[in-house]
């Protein structure tokens, strides 16, 4: 008996380390895009578009993901169907949930189309809506579909709604509205009056029935036989969402907001208090529990427009409730001290940076001053730190600069080619100097970005997605398949040489490892470099995938984010890959970055996930704490480094890029002058024999 209790309790602390390995997602950035919101008793359902589904027990105030088995987190549909609760996702199917959303089961034999844009149920049917496919039908609970076109014209099925024993179905592509008594063994075109024929939403009110279409809110008081607009006075007449209590309708729009009539469209009132940046968001979904109402809302944006919205008083005011939403598109990283930055797409021209303290438990929007004029919404597309400064590139094609850790920022464009169609890229950063890739070449800055200069004038028409910087080496991906190397001489930069062109294809992401470089294409897969750019050769042993958006450079080990396939790990130069990507359920990966204990990555649509360094890298950190002790940390000059061990052992100090800054013995007892440090995060090794302890510090 006791040896079974000691290989059980053995067995757990293996599963228990199993389960711990393994990518986890952070707690945001919050408010991305959301595209259903359903209730079932004390629960509340959200689902969204890239991150899954969430579900709140506190009426919103709170979220936590539930995605166990559903392998496709892009959720356009939900609908509840006695216990049962369904999604409908893009490119995945139909998942099924008995348990509230506990575990997930893929429901598709049969649905040749897995795109599915809407769902609803009417009995022991249950109907699915596709792209470009039309409607299919299963009355067992998804075990099994067939599709259901007859009397159809066009394939499109945005929406789908059941009243009564009849089932409406909104199409694209100027369709119209379809409507079936007979549970979709046969459809017939009812449009009378609708002059709009993309009907995106439903909603009915006793023998009142609503179609909210790209221009218009049509209402129907004889089962669809003829309908009329009833829009006029609404802010916007593209109608996304409609919630219906007794005779109060609520209108979600696209650029208005909310709107609410009690009359039937006679008249309308926005009601948009604390909806904040309405006139930027699609509120893609409204849903009512008890006294409150809440909206779906797209994009990202924290508290600016994006994620969930509540409003307890009849919408004479909202409020964000995102907490724990993690869904955004997060397209840059970096980390500055003990907190990392992540840059984001904000559906309007303001926000776009958030801030943790806390490895992601707490995220907070740092949007003070952070806008712009002359896009619809704000892309941060890269960040990087210098010195006591943050620098973001944006889609406007500024350059913002915060000195005061994002608490505010200064757009510091003076110098920079710009125009109304401008993009920024890129950064890098070596030393003193700033680096921007542009849509109209290259510029760099070695005053905190008071002024930029272009480096080379040929280059004013070269779009420059990624850059990477060596010591005195500049190296800049074009969107033509080429990278350009710059060399730096006295305090001026200028173009040497130009490699040939890798493949047809853009270098989105540069990285430099060791006297290697590193280019992720979208198309081609992975290629280095070992003569400055000069010559390159593809090294795709082991990756299932060719779209790379991202790469980074830990030590000796190479990381690269893929655009669909997760995360890939080089231990050897890039000779072989592994996929590294267990527990990712988002395989989008954008961005990364470390604080030396966590590896970071930003996805498109499921926010910020992390995972032990430890686990990707195999540097395994002493468990013993007593060994060695590291003061002042963080430390701005001197810094003691002390341990019990009496052994002569092995010193070195090495930055984020695996590069060695400081290298001596220790017995005992060092004391170090950091002062001529870059400020930023370093790993300190000890090694002896066999032995390895590593620690690190923050250098401020």
């Amino acid at each position: 008996m006791k040896k079974i209790i000691t290989t059980l309790v053995l067995f757990v602390i293996l599963l228990n380390i199993n389960v711990k390995a393994q990518w986890q997602p952070t707690k945001g950035p919050t408010g991305g895009a959301v595209k259903a919101i359903v209730v079932s008793g004390g629960y509340i359902f959200a689902g969204t578009y890239g991150a899954g589904v969430f579900r709140s027990s506190d009426n919103g105030t709170s979220w936590s993901p539930f995605n166990n088995g559903l392998t496709n987190v892009f959720v356009n549909s939900i609908v509840l169907v006695g216990a049962n609760i369904f999604t409908g996702t893009d490119g995945g199917g139909v998942f099924m949930s008995t348990n509230n959303g506990v575990s997930w089961v893929a429901v598709n034999n049969g649905l040749t189309n897995t795109s599915i844009n809407a769902l609803t149920a009417n009995g022991t049917y249950l109907f699915a809506g596709t792209t470009n496919s039309g409607v299919f039908v299963s009355s067992n609970n998804g075990t099994n579909w067939a599709a259901s076109n007859t009397g159809l014209t066009k394939l499109i099925i945005w929406s789908l709604a059941s009243n009564g024993s009849n089932i409406y179905a909104g199409t694209g592509g100027s369709g119209g509205v379809f409507v079936s008594s007979n549970n979709g063994a046969s459809w017939t075109a009812m449009n009378n009056g609708i002059t709009n024929k993309n009907i995106i939403t439903f909603g009915f009110s006793g023998t009142k029935i609503y179609a909210g279409t790209m221009a218009g809110l049509f209402l129907s008081t004889n089962n669809g036989t003829s309908w009329t607009d009833v829009s006029a006075g609404m802010l916007s007449n593209w109608v996304f969402s409609l919630a219906i209590k007794d005779s109060t309708v609520y209108a979600g729009t696209n650029g208005g907001g909310v709107a609410i009539t009690t009359n039937s469209g006679t008249n309308w009132t926005a009601i948009n208090n604390g909806l904040t940046n309405y006139g930027y968001n699609m509120i893609y979904a409204l849903t009512i529990k008890d006294t409150s109402l809440f909206a779906g809302c797209d994009e990202t944006g924290g508290n600016n427009g994006g994620g969930v919205f509540r409003t307890n008083d009849n919408g004479a005011s909202w409020a964000a409730v995102n907490n724990g939403m993690s869904n955004t598109d997060v397209y840059s990283l970096v980390v500055k001290g003990a907190d990392i930055y992540a840059g984001v797409v904000s559906p309007c021209k303001t926000g776009g940076v958030f801030k943790t303290s806390d490895t992601g438990d707490t995220w907070t929007e740092m949007s003070n001053g952070y806008v712009v004029t002359n896009v619809f919404s704000l892309t941060t597309n890269a960040l990087v730190v210098c010195d006591t400064n943050i620098f973001a590139a944006t889609n406007a094609g500024d350059v913002f600069r915060s000195s005061n850790n994002g608490t505010s920022w200064t757009i510091v464009d003076n110098g920079l080619n710009k125009t109304v169609t401008s993009n920024a890229y890129s950064l890098a950063v070596s030393g003193s100097d700033v680096f921007a890739g542009t849509n109209k070449g290259v510029y760099y800055t070695n005053n905190a970005a008071t002024s930029w200069t272009n480096i080379d004038s040929a280059l004013m028409s070269t779009l420059i997605p990624s850059l990477a910087v060596s010591g005195n080496k500049l190296y800049a991906g074009t969107t033509k398949g080429k990278v350009m190397l710059f060399t730096k001489n006295g305090s001026n930069w200028a173009i040497t040489d130009s490699s040939v062109v890798i493949a047809n294809v853009e270098i989105i992401s540069l990285a430099i490892c060791g006297t290697d470089i590193f280019a992720a294409t979208f198309g081609s897969g992975i290629y280095k470099s070992a003569d400055n750019g000069i010559s390159w050769i593809a090294v795709n042993n082991g990756l299932a995938d060719t779209d790379f958006v991202n790469l980074a450079v830990i030590g000796t080990r190479l990381f690269a984010g893929s655009y669909g396939g997760g995360v890939y790990l080089s231990n050897n130069n890039g000779a072989s890959w592994i996929n590294v990507s267990t527990g990712l359920t988002n395989t989008y990966v954008l961005s990364f970055a470390t604080d030396g204990i966590n590896m970071y990555a930003g996805t498109q649509g499921g926010g910020a996930w992390k995972r032990p360094l430890t686990e990707l890298t195999g540097i395994i950190e002493n468990t013993i704490a007593n060994n060695i002790s590291v003061y002042p940390n963080p430390t701005k000059d001197n810094l003691t480094i002390e341990t019990i061990s009496t052994k002569e052992q092995k010193l070195e100090i090495l930055n984020l890029i695996g590069q060695t800054v400081y290298t001596s013995t220790l017995t005992k007892k060092a004391t170090i002058n950091t002062s001529a440090f870059a400020n930023g995060i370093y790993i300190i090794k000890l090694s002896a024999d066999k032995e390895l302890v590593v620690r690190k510090f923050v250098k401020e």
